[in-house]
């Protein structure tokens, strides 16, 4: 059995709408409060504090954590621990307190006994009933928990992940191929067979407008109606952008996954890339979306049977030639954009050599 996640539209009524909004407001409250206590209780008494979801649901100035999914605090616990665990393994910093308006609005709840379920165009969720839903897909398996969120822009989302026993290697054609690629910001990536795909960038097209729309919401009078409105139409453009970046990624890293069966990659890492101290730097790496791409390859790669390999960190891929070996310390240089080998005489665009290197290292 393996884990496969859908993701659908959610139409919720009015009533609806508020159990959700409160459901959030909720895990967000939990979430805070469980992390202050253990703080505070690690500071007086240098212990983990070990505490069950039921100690605060008792109590009476705690009522409304009664009128919610009992499951959704039981996993706001179960992510504190999880936090705490990586902290302590050196895999994440320590844990935040979440903020209403800048933490993501969301919650995750376990199907038990059939609580959820689809009944044709409705989705049935615990204590709130039939939800009305997008199904543009077929779901395939057995539902495991869902996770309803809503986004900057006012939409609500489900994510329903599922066990199942599909072969997902039948969906993609047989290949014995193998592939070098090299990321980049100016373009999205090339390979080893030469073929680059270009960055589109989305959010540098955009500009112009998110400028206008960032002004517009400035100049409105705080908590007023029009301000509401001002904040929405700019979040839904960043929506746009951030869908239609998502899109492209998928179409390209499906296309790779499809034509090869095991893809070679460089090593990097994305966290201090964002370091530079130039914005418009940091503004073109992040359009780009390298994280999300690497991540979608990898993902897809193990549904679909493919493998994916990796050189070493600090391999100079850009600086070796691809035919002899020879090394150029001069391509060091972003602006050179064509390696010329003086020991052979080799002549190849910069990027298709790094990616054949990393094809042979690999």
């Amino acid at each position: 059995m393996k884990p496969y996640t859908y993701k659908f539209r959610l139409y919720p009524n009015n009533k609806q709408i508020k159990y959700f909004i409160n459901c959030f407001g909720c895990g967000r409250f939990l979430w805070n409060l469980m992390l202050s206590d253990r703080k505070d209780y690690y500071e007086k008494y240098k212990k983990t504090l070990k505490r069950e979801v039921s100690y605060y649901k008792n109590k009476k100035e705690y009522f409304f954590l009664k009128e919610v999914d009992s499951l959704l605090l039981s996993d706001v616990k179960l992510n504190l621990d999880r936090a705490y665990k990586d902290f302590f393994s050196g895999i994440r910093n320590f844990p935040k307190f979440k903020k209403k308006g800048k933490s993501r609005d969301s919650y995750t709840t376990y199907n038990q006994k059939n609580n959820i379920r689809i009944e044709g165009s409705y989705i049935k969720l615990p204590k709130i009933g039939l939800v009305k839903i997008r199904l543009h897909r077929l779901i395939e398996g057995n539902i495991k928990h869902v996770t309803v969120s809503k986004e900057k822009s006012g939409e609500f989302y489900v994510s329903i992940l599922v066990e199942t026993d599909k072969d997902f290697t039948s969906l993609v054609p047989k290949s014995e191929k193998k592939i070098g690629i090299d990321m980049g910001i100016k373009n999205l990536c090339s390979d080893s067979n030469g073929t680059t795909y270009d960055n589109p960038k989305f959010h540098k097209k955009s500009l112009e407008k998110l400028r206008l729309y960032q002004k517009s919401l400035s100049r409105k009078k705080k908590d007023s109606r029009n301000r509401e409105k001002a904040r929405i139409r700019l979040a839904k453009k960043y929506r746009k952008i951030t869908n239609q970046r998502r899109d492209y990624l998928h179409k390209v890293s499906k296309k790779i996954i499809n034509e090869n069966q095991v893809i070679c990659l460089e090593t990097l890492n994305i966290k201090s890339m964002y370091k530079h101290k130039l914005k418009r730097i940091n503004r073109s790496i992040s359009d780009t979306g390298l994280g999300l791409f690497i991540e979608m390859l990898k993902y897809k790669s193990d549904l679909y049977g493919r493998q994916i390999k990796t050189v070493p960190k600090y391999y100079p891929s850009s600086q070796l030639c691809s035919s002899c070996g020879a090394k150029h310390k001069g391509m060091k240089k972003l602006s050179i954009k064509t390696m010329i080998c003086n020991k052979c005489g080799t002549v190849l665009d910069r990027d298709t050599n790094a990616a054949l290197n990393i094809l042979k290292c690999c």
